[in-house]
């Protein structure tokens, strides 16, 4: 029973919260990083908006519409020009422009795992305090670890933001309708709903928010390390400056004084 209580007590010893490290830049800095990356890879992944193209051939109408949704996987849209138009060809063209599926996920994927990081470092700062300042590989794992994080962020952000210009070129209902034979054809066509852009811009925001937020974290866990606190150390074999001559001449010893002479009575 005694050892019982000892290991619970032990337990409630180790995992007993810090609060003081979230009053500290990297403590605080990291609570920030868990927000921005929900909120950055969250709105990327619920993106959902369509264009709407109208094609006119006399007295016929019909409607194109096309959406784009994360993924943005390119897949095949079939669209049949209503009847009356000099070239009623049928088309099949793809969804959304290639590549921009894979810098989409590759934007979420480092939200996901950016989010995955602080999740872990988080319970180290507030449980594991003590250990983590009294430590010297810990500290520099972190600084590793949040210095490659950057980098994803800085890549993916970029990476997304071209995915956002080229989402924005496909579908434009002007570019749409440059893709129907018809409307080249002398067929009326023009937009009648245009894709709204507002969260991809948001996203694109905080991506670029985060890069902020990771660069700055890595300065203050590099002030953690033993590469920032170590002082100096001179090596065992560095020569040794030469102490700089006396410019005072060498004290002149005195002569020696001759010895007194001894008066000896006479008897």
């Amino acid at each position: 029973m005694e050892r019982w209580r000892a290991h619970v007590a032990n337990a409630v010893e180790m995992f007993t919260l810090d609060l003081r490290t979230l009053l500290e830049p990297r403590g605080f800095i990291r609570v920030l990083q868990v927000v921005f990356a929900i909120l950055a890879f969250s709105i990327a992944c619920s993106y959902k908006s369509s264009s709407d193209v109208t094609v006119k051939c006399g007295a016929n109408s019909k409607t194109w519409t096309v959406e784009s949704t994360y993924p943005f996987s390119p897949e095949l849209l079939d669209f049949d020009p209503p009847e009356g138009c000099l070239d009623p060809r049928m088309i099949r063209v793809p969804s959304m422009a290639c590549g921009v599926q894979g810098k989409a996920e590759f934007f979420v994927t480092v939200g996901v795992l950016s989010l995955f990081v602080c999740l872990v470092t988080l319970p180290v700062y507030l449980c594991k305090t003590e250990y983590y300042e009294n430590n010297t590989w810990l500290p520099l794992l972190d600084f590793g670890v949040t210095a490659v994080m950057t980098s994803l962020w800085f890549v993916s952000s970029c990476v997304w933001s071209d995915a956002v210009s080229s989402i924005k070129r496909y579908s434009d209902p002007t570019s749409l309708a440059k893709l129907i034979p018809a409307c080249t054809a002398g067929a009326d066509c023009g937009p009648i709903h245009e894709a709204k852009y507002t969260s991809l811009n948001i996203a694109a925001i905080l991506g670029f928010t985060n890069i902020i937020l990771w660069a700055g974290s890595s300065w203050f866990v590099y002030k953690e390390t033993s590469l920032h606190s170590q002082p100096p150390q001179e090596t065992p074999n560095s020569p040794q400056r030469p102490r700089p001559a006396s410019s005072n001449p060498p004290s002149q010893q005195a002569p020696p004084k001759p010895p007194t002479p001894t008066m000896t009575a006479q008897y």
